[in-house]
């Protein structure tokens, strides 16, 4: 399974580090940034998304728990949205985490999962819930 992880406004390249770094630190071992060319006017590749390879389902608790601990401690709002390779997608709001209780962290952890790991339906992408409020 893969799952590519983009970060809204106003994300940076060093957000993105921090987040594979939360990532890594969880022991989700195969996760790549992924890079475009500079904006006009700038040096070095702008870093737009991570991309995290697996091959069990098992994995992806950590991921979705790394998202949310690192959320939780950012000091501004940001969306993370990961998406499967099949085009189901699962968004996460700092909105929405930041003051959740232990228990809604794991009830939050769970949609995520299952967010990601439902049988595709006739859906489109867009129709699955965004968690977002």
């Amino acid at each position: 399974m893969e799952i590519v992880l983009r970060l809204g406004e106003p994300a940076t390249s060093d957000d993105y580090r921090a987040l594979r770094a939360e990532l890594l630190e969880r022991d989700v071992v195969d996760v790549s940034l992924t890079q475009r060319p500079p904006d006009p006017g700038t040096l070095g590749p702008v870093v737009d998304a991570l991309q995290v390879v697996f091959g069990s389902g098992a994995v992806l608790s950590p991921v979705a728990a790394a998202v949310v601990t690192w959320i939780r401690h950012r000091s501004t709002d940001i969306d993370v949205e990961l998406t499967a390779a099949d085009g189901r997608s699962v968004t996460v709001s700092a909105k929405r985490v930041r003051g959740l209780r232990s228990e809604d962290l794991l009830a939050e952890i769970s949609r995520m999962r299952a967010g990601l790991e439902a049988p595709p339906t006739d859906e489109q992408p867009g129709d699955q819930p965004s968690g977002r409020d």
